[in-house]
């Protein structure tokens, strides 16, 4: 039985991963050819998935399944993927603090630390036109005890609580 998906990136990766759950077999339409895609089918493929792909028409069989874990190389590219995709969806709507934090990545060098960077706008004398050079407009520092907030003294003193490492 054939199943039309939106077309959507965001629709057909999880559709997708839903053929681990069956050994029958699942037909989808409408799958988007794109390079995330891509790689979920080949991350599929490596944990013993079936895949049948023609065109925009995917077909997956879960009745050969043997390995219960994805190869770490496909995991680190889909998840880039997935926050370079929240980064640009949520870019301004204060998630990239948090998402940070949580991912544990705030030390990574542009990210919390190191040189930040921006653009200066000068335009160009007698035209409409603009130039444009990057440049460092702040140099932030990073310790991995930043991940957690300090308790404040007054409730360490009462003895219930250890500090956090690092405060």
């Amino acid at each position: 039985m054939w199943r039309a998906i939106s077309g959507a990136k965001n629709a057909a990766l999880p559709i997708l991963c839903a053929g681990l759950l069956t050994p029958d077999a699942v037909a989808l339409s409408n799958v988007p050819r794109l390079q995330d895609v891509a790689t979920m089918l080949k991350l599929l493929r490596q944990m013993g998935l079936r895949v049948e792909q023609d065109g925009e028409n995917v077909t997956l069989n879960g009745d050969a399944i043997d390995k219960l874990e994805a190869p770490y190389e496909l995991v680190k590219t889909m998840r880039a993927a997935i926050r370079n995709e929240r980064a640009v969806e949520l870019a301004f709507e204060e998630h990239r603090f948090w998402d940070v934090r949580r991912w544990k990545i705030a030390g990574e060098e542009g990210v919390m630390k190191g040189n930040m960077y921006g653009l200066r706008l000068r335009q160009i004398s007698g035209s409409s036109d603009f130039h444009f050079e990057q440049v460092v407009f702040e140099q932030r520092v990073w310790e991995d005890k930043m991940y957690l907030y300090p308790f404040p003294n007054t409730e360490i003193y009462k003895q219930y609580l250890v500090q956090n490492p690092g405060w």
